[in-house]
């Protein structure tokens, strides 16, 4: 009921719609809540989270450059931003960490400290940034491999390594001296083992015989020998010589054939006869297992016609790339009071072979008398 002025005990009652509640000079029908003035379609909007011009947006058309500060330093986060300054909000956004007041964009990095201190991200106990934590900083719970120089990123765990140079670049300075990881340092720089580019080649290394490697590096390519006595009345096979004086078996080799079965090498160097010092050596072939007990039952019988002894001692040096046969070396001593010679040949050892100064790929020859031969 609205009473009239000027109209005494009359009243009138106005329509619902045409009533203005709020006093905001709108009435109810046009005015989207009239039960507030601060809501009017004649009013502008203001920054007060209210529909103030009643067109259903809040705050639309203001500058939102409040941010959310969680942490208080002066950098919020980009989001939920205000078009006020509120408590807990600040002017600038762009914090990485906003529970955190030492981190900020543009902040001091302090390495180590596990904060992210000038926001550009990356790992904080990396400070060369070459993928590796640093050794003695990184957090236990840190898995991999870290880093032995967290102030050169050409210095990590994988990084090439030259040896020898004295210099770790990949942070394991176990194998700057030793390359093949056996556990010995190179003979050249001052270790014990003699073939850094071989592990199975180290001291203490098992040493396999006459086979022309000096597998323990102890300076010598250990020969094959028999161990214990032998009855040879008992023996599975026994080679006898085909003349007087031959002395077959004065020197052995065993060898390993082309096709990998197992061969010996036996001499029959003749006698040490200084008044005889010219002698026919020869040296026989057996190939296991043996099918007879002559040397006229071998694969190949190796002779010469140097004078001395030849077949005194003999050797042989690993076949070289693309030879099916090692290279044998033959020893002659010559007699009392000669020089002697020791002869490298290459070829097949099958068959009857020459061996002699003339098509030999290598002599030495001894002098003053000192019957060079009588080991190789």
């Amino acid at each position: 009921m609205i009473a009239l002025a000027g109209c005494p005990g009359v009243g009138v009652e106005l329509p619902s719609g045409l009533a203005d509640g709020d006093g905001d000079g709108v009435i109810a029908r046009e005015d989207c809540d009239d039960s507030r003035p601060d809501r009017s379609p004649r009013l502008t909007e203001s920054c007060d989270g209210v529909d103030n011009d009643c067109d259903e947006r809040i705050d639309e058309g203001l500058s939102f450059r409040w941010y959310p500060d969680g942490d208080g330093d002066g950098w919020g986060r980009c989001e939920a931003a205000a078009c006020r300054a509120l408590d807990g909000y600040a002017g600038r956004c762009g914090d990485c960490d906003d529970g955190e007041p030492l981190s900020v964009p543009g902040g001091e990095e302090i390495w180590y400290d596990g904060i992210d201190g000038d926001c550009l991200g990356g790992d904080d106990y990396d400070a060369d940034g070459d993928g590796y934590p640093a050794e003695g900083w990184a957090p236990d719970d840190v898995e991999g491999p870290l880093d032995c120089d967290d102030g050169d990123p050409a210095i990590h765990p994988g990084a090439r390594d030259a040896p020898y140079d004295g210099v770790v670049v990949d942070c394991d300075a176990s194998d700057e001296y030793d390359v093949d990881g056996d556990g010995y340092d190179s003979l050249r720089y001052g270790g014990e083992d003699c073939d850094d580019r071989r592990p199975e080649i180290a001291p203490g290394a098992a040493e396999v015989c006459s086979n022309g490697v000096d597998e323990d590096c102890d300076g010598l390519d250990a020969p094959c020998v028999i161990l214990g006595e032998i009855d040879l009345a008992v023996s599975a096979l026994s080679i006898g010589g085909d003349w007087s004086g031959a002395r077959l078996g004065a020197a052995v080799l065993g060898v390993a054939l082309p096709g990998g079965e197992a061969a010996v090498l036996a001499s029959a160097p003749g006698e040490e006869d200084p008044k005889e010092p010219y002698s026919l050596g020869e040296a026989y072939l057996f190939e296991a297992p043996q099918r007879g007990d002559t040397v006229d039952d071998a694969e190949g019988t190796i002779w010469t016609t140097d004078s001395g002894v030849p077949g005194a001692a003999l050797a042989q040096i690993p076949a070289a790339d693309g030879a099916d046969w090692p290279v044998l070396v033959l020893g002659s001593p010559s007699a009392e009071g000669e020089d002697g010679v020791v002869l490298l040949s290459e070829g097949a050892w099958s068959g009857r072979q020459l061996v002699s100064s003339s098509d030999a790929i290598g002599e030495l020859l001894g002098a003053g008398g000192e019957r060079a031969g009588r080991s190789v």
